[in-house]
């Protein structure tokens, strides 16, 4: 994994519809044990159609969208373990400082339907 997108705050997730169009988000992530982890509201959009479609592409961008740099394909799953969220949170906690603890509740007042948080794992391809 490039480590331009271990070291960007944001980065473009391509998620895939059914019909093959992607949809392109723009999330924050950590890297940690080679992988790279979201978190995300667990009804969203992204959520759905990566249960549907684990492929996605990553792109290191702007808090925007704006692409800083090229794609990198990859999988993703949603997951579920507990001991594994600590460990992202940590990462967070270490990457983002005195915004972290603000994200979940900015996301819940923004959107409400996103209740429950849920961890994406980006597994990307070597390049």
């Amino acid at each position: 994994m490039g480590s331009a997108l271990e070291d960007a705050s944001t980065v473009c997730l391509a998620t895939f519809r059914r019909d093959g169009s992607s949809v392109l988000t723009p999330v924050s992530v950590v890297g940690l044990n080679g992988a790279l982890y979201v978190t995300t509201g667990a009804t969203s959009g992204k959520v759905k159609r990566i249960r549907r479609n684990p492929a996605v592409r990553v792109a290191p961008c702007t808090f925007r969208g704006r692409l800083l740099g090229g794609w990198q394909d990859g999988m993703a799953e949603v997951l579920g373990d507990p001991g594994l969220s600590a460990q992202v949170r940590k990462a967070e906690q270490k990457k983002y400082g005195w915004l972290l603890p603000l994200l979940p509740h900015l996301l819940r007042l923004i959107f409400r339907r996103y209740a429950d948080l849920v961890i994406l794992k980006l597994s990307l391809r070597q390049v």
